[in-house]
């Protein structure tokens, strides 16, 4: 079933949510183009089979530091997530500490939701 552990994952407390046919969680793959060491968000499109990173900012680049707490927008377009990555989006302050950050997955932007970062 989808609840169990795909082969290859790694994880640290794995959140997995359905929402019309799309599937989201936090953790950290073995081996692989999404390999980068650090736990991350996914999206999978389980009609299409298509498996995505969305905890990257809004150029592509993938995060530096562990990502996590993932949510999903009912129509599976948005996806919010945490970081301690401050390089994610410009402007953000390099302080260390754990921000929000709200993935648009069809604009492929990443912004900062955390005030007075």
């Amino acid at each position: 079933g989808w609840r169990s552990r795909p082969s290859g994952v790694h994880s640290v407390n794995a959140t997995w949510t359905t929402n019309l046919g799309l599937l989201q969680w936090a953790c950290r793959l073995a081996g692989g183009r999404f390999s980068n060491g650090h736990v991350d968000v996914f999206r999978k499109d389980l009609q299409l089979g298509t498996l995505v990173r969305v905890s990257i900012g809004s150029s592509g680049q993938q995060s530096t530091a562990g990502c996590g707490h993932p949510c999903i927008s009912r129509d599976g377009r948005l996806i919010g997530f945490t970081s301690r990555d401050d390089g994610l989006v410009p402007g953000d302050a390099f302080d260390g500490d754990s921000d929000v950050y709200l993935r648009d997955v069809l604009a492929g932007t990443t912004v900062l939701l955390t005030p007075g970062s």
